[in-house]
């Protein structure tokens, strides 16, 4: 059973993984009226991406 149980679990892993997208802008899962955040919209602002 363990065996079982542990096999499930990698392949709920494996069919997940190809949706998966990494996010690495904290941007998305701060306030919008946070500093940081207010500090970046300047910063996009002034300078070009």
């Amino acid at each position: 059973p363990i065996l079982v149980a542990s096999l499930f679990v990698v392949l709920i892993g494996i069919v997940a993984i190809p949706g998966y997208k990494p996010a690495y802008n904290d941007r998305y899962y701060l306030p919008a009226d946070a500093k940081v955040n207010i500090g970046f919209a300047a910063a996009d602002r002034h300078f070009t991406q």
